[in-house]
């Protein structure tokens, strides 16, 4: 074979090689080699097509063979580097991108490999100099602007990233991976419809693109659309058995929807393919804190932190176990790490403060408890006026509004007084159950549905605020009863119709608060645990219970006899009535509870193991309501327990009503 064969054949080999025809490429490169064994440029095209059909090994060879005989040739060092870096040798990479910039600096393309290379290494800024240099050599260079996009994206530079993803758009409109890449800015700039849009736009384009499925699943189920989030990540573990990503994601999704068996699976097959998957613990311990295996959840949280020491969100989630477990202390210190690791963590401040009220600490509780506007999804709301910090302020109008459940406003609304000693015109906007009931409150002179019916005031303030804003601590409690009073014709009203039921108690029951509570899971309880009080003394029972499962009362336990009046019960008022003329109220903890507390009604709230903050922890009474008697589960779950110790008092209750009759007469 002559020279000009040999010429001609690695003409024609390139031009297969270029059209993709990769086969006769390499067979013409072989033909060429047989004859010239040193054909340096063959043995980097070579080099290289073995490198595209994935033989990195041979490669390596092949193109180190032609440095060997060629070590100035730019473009077989450019190629060697992307060889070793498919096979997991990016420092080795590096230094040939280095000697081909060497040799070459106007080079773009090894700019932007050795870019790739610095920016795995976390050398961020190297990285955007030389993806800058390789734009500056070639404006129109797209995988240097998406590349660009990528490591401005890790350094928190969202909008100069859009541009570089938009710039490589522009270029190429149908780049699967510049769509995925932009989708995953908007949502972090909090934009998820454009985040969607370009997530099903790079599925258009490429609908076997697992990432894609996976990343459109997540803003899907951050919008609470859960079956179709779930539909993509199953796609994405259709394409990819092994993504660890997409397994993490849908057992959140499964979570979410409380499918904890399903989601646990999932976060074990995470772990599986990557052991040191520090989120798939995290997760995997909130799955087992929700099935009440907090030894496990601890147990997988501290791996996360082991795997990642500064991880706050793991110290947040181990400080919510430890509370759950009633271990205030150790709860306090995982929530105060978690603040010191990331400091506005307005999560973490705020379960901190529920941890420090329970524990009795109140000072520094009510200061905490502020982040909770940070912290949950209400929003704070705006006034035109100043907030009341608890200066005097006479002659001028504070708007005192409820923010949270009817529990709370009652429990708070004992502070309304407090307001108006400091010489303010107290305005308050409640629930429009409590309306009625608010309607003679002392030191309230006006209770509206809504602060828009008020033309004029000068101040506001939360409810929940208040305690703070007067200091409150545990022998400062204004607990002073009844702040709540009782229209006494609407009381009259109520003891006629009851009058004719027989029974030497008359006494209130609960068993329920709102399902939408967060804790209504662990508080409340079916009608069936109070079946054990049927058997104590002479007592008729009233249903004080509305709602869903206010239909329980239709089918009381055997042998109880339940009085149910709730249909002609119209709002707190009406309640309020009714309970004036019991002997007792027994409820789960839940507005009812409060309202008996506010009335100084005799109240024994059934308390969950893990209990709410305001009940503080191992005390039967409350520095809240002095009519109050706390019945607390022993272990999480424990009604039985609970309802013994009732059954308890109860008998005890009797026995000193015929000691008080044997006394009289």
């Amino acid at each position: 074979m002559t020279s000009l064969d040999i010429s001609a054949t690695i003409q024609t080999a390139l031009a297969h090689h270029q059209a993709g025809r990769l086969p006769q490429a390499e067979a013409l490169y072989r033909q060429v080699l047989v004859a010239a064994p040193d054909n340096v440029h063959v043995l980097h095209f070579l080099g290289v097509l073995a490198h595209q059909v994935g033989q990195h090994a041979q490669a390596v060879q092949l193109i180190g063979r032609a440095l060997q005989l060629h070590p100035g040739y730019a473009d077989a060092h450019n190629n060697l580097g992307l060889a070793l870096q498919e096979q997991g040798r990016p420092q080795e990479a590096l230094v040939h991108y280095q000697q081909a910039l060497t040799l070459k600096p106007s080079y773009p393309e090894a700019h932007n490999n050795l870019g790739v290379i610095l920016q795995q290494q976390g050398r961020r800024d190297e990285a955007v100099a030389h993806y800058q240099q390789a734009l500056t050599l070639r404006p129109n260079y797209v995988e240097a602007h998406n590349n660009l996009g990528l490591v401005l994206h890790e350094q928190g530079r969202h909008d100069d990233a859009v541009t570089h993803y938009q710039k490589a758009l522009t270029l190429r409109p149908n780049d699967a991976k510049t769509h995925n890449n932009l989708g995953i800015v908007r949502r972090e700039q909090k934009k998820p419809e454009e985040a969607i849009a370009h997530y099903r736009q790079a599925l258009a384009l490429n609908p076997d693109y697992p990432e894609a499925h996976n990343n459109l699943a997540v803003v899907l189920q951050e919008q609470k659309k859960y079956e179709e989030a779930i539909t993509h990540y199953e796609r994405a573990l259709a394409l990819n058995p092994d993504y660890a990503e997409a397994h993490n994601n849908l057992g959140t999704a499964l979570r979410e929807q409380k499918k904890l068996d399903e989601a646990i699976a999932h976060y074990q097959k995470a772990i599986a393919l990557k052991p040191d998957y520090h989120d798939a613990h995290n997760n995997l311990g909130l799955a087992r804190h929700e099935q009440d295996r907090y030894g496990d959840a601890i147990a997988h949280y501290q791996k996360a932190l082991e795997l990642k020491p500064d991880y706050a969100e793991a110290y947040y989630n181990l400080g919510n176990t430890f509370h759950a477990l009633g271990q205030l202390q150790a709860a306090i210190e995982q929530h105060e790490r978690a603040i010191r690791l990331k400091p506005d963590f307005a999560l973490t401040h705020w379960n901190l403060s529920l941890a420090l009220l329970l524990s009795g600490d109140l000072a520094r509780g009510w200061e905490k408890y502020e982040w909770r506007w940070d912290a949950c999804e209400q929003e704070k709301r705006v006034f035109p006026c100043p907030a009341w910090k608890g200066e005097a302020f006479v002659n001028g109008t504070v708007m005192l509004y409820a923010e949270q459940g009817v529990g709370d406003t009652l429990q708070f609304v004992r502070y309304a007084p407090l307001v108006a000693e400091r010489g303010a015109r107290v305005i308050i906007e409640c629930q429009p159950s409590l309306k009625r009931l608010f309607k003679c409150f002392e030191g309230i002179a006006e209770v509206v549905d809504s602060c828009d019916e008020v033309r004029h005031f000068d101040r506001h303030a939360a409810l929940l605020s208040l305690p703070g804003i007067f200091g409150t601590k545990l022998d400062r409690i204004p607990a002073s009863i009844p702040y709540v009073s009782v229209d006494p014709d609407l009381a009259a009203s109520w003891r006629a119709r009851i009058g004719d039921v027989g029974g030497e108690l008359k006494v209130g029951l609960v068993w329920a608060g709102s399902p939408h509570h967060k804790n209504d899971l662990n508080r409340s309880c079916p009608l069936s645990v109070f079946a054990p009080l049927t058997g104590v003394g002479d007592a008729v029972f009233f249903s004080l219970q509305k709602g869903e499962t206010a239909q329980q009362a239709r089918t009381p336990p055997p042998g109880m006899t339940l009085v149910d009046y709730t249909d002609d019960i119209t709002d707190y008022a009406d309640t309020a009535a009714l309970m004036q003329n019991l002997d007792l109220i027994i409820s789960v903890d839940t507005s009812v509870a409060h309202l008996a507390g506010a009335l100084g009604r005799p109240i024994w709230t059934l308390l969950p193991f893990a209990p709410d903050w305001r009940w503080l922890l191992h005390r039967t009474d409350s520095p809240w309501y002095p009519t109050m008697r706390l019945f607390r589960q022993a272990q999480p779950g424990d009604w039985a327990g609970v309802m013994e110790s009732v059954v308890a008092a109860m008998m005890q209750l009797f026995h000193n009503q015929q000691d008080s009759l044997r006394n009289k007469y």
